[in-house]
């Protein structure tokens, strides 16, 4: 009986915290995970997710140009990176801050929820793997590569 309630009170709850506090302990340098240890690219990583979610017809192709961004390939580096964001969410903000995924009002806009979440309804939230290596890309300084 004493045994039983030892493990209960003592025991489970150390190792319990003991697995959370071994699965928190990650380094900031870590390689996202892009299947082969090396930080996402803008061609080969965030491009694709930006094409098939974002510069779609009616939405960041140059042919709408919604809120001044177009974000298809060829265009999207210049457009994000280092640029102030126009709408009045991100005022005072940049698009994206290269080293600095928490200050780019583009993640804020990702993140968000209701009408402020790109992309908007009816197209679906980005995954939070995808939004994740776009904020790997970022925090990697943003390179055009």
């Amino acid at each position: 009986m004493l045994k039983d309630v030892i493990m209960r009170v003592i025991v489970l709850p150390l190792i319990a915290s003991a697995m959370m506090l071994l699965a928190g302990c990650s380094s900031d340098d870590e390689s996202p995970p892009t299947g082969n240890g090396n930080p996402p690219t803008l061609s080969g990583h965030v491009q694709p997710i930006l094409t098939s979610s974002c510069a779609v017809a009616g939405c960041h192709d140059s042919g709408t140009e919604s809120g001044g961004l177009v974000l298809e390939a060829g265009s999207a580096y210049g457009e994000l990176v280092d640029v102030d964001a126009e709408t009045s969410l991100g005022a005072g903000k940049k698009r994206v801050v290269p080293g600095d995924a928490a200050m780019s009002h583009l993640v804020e806009r990702l993140e968000a929820s209701g009408i402020d979440r790109m992309p908007r309804s009816p197209m679906a939230p980005l995954s939070a793997a995808q939004i994740q290596t776009i904020k790997d890309w970022i925090n990697d300084g943003a390179k055009d590569n």
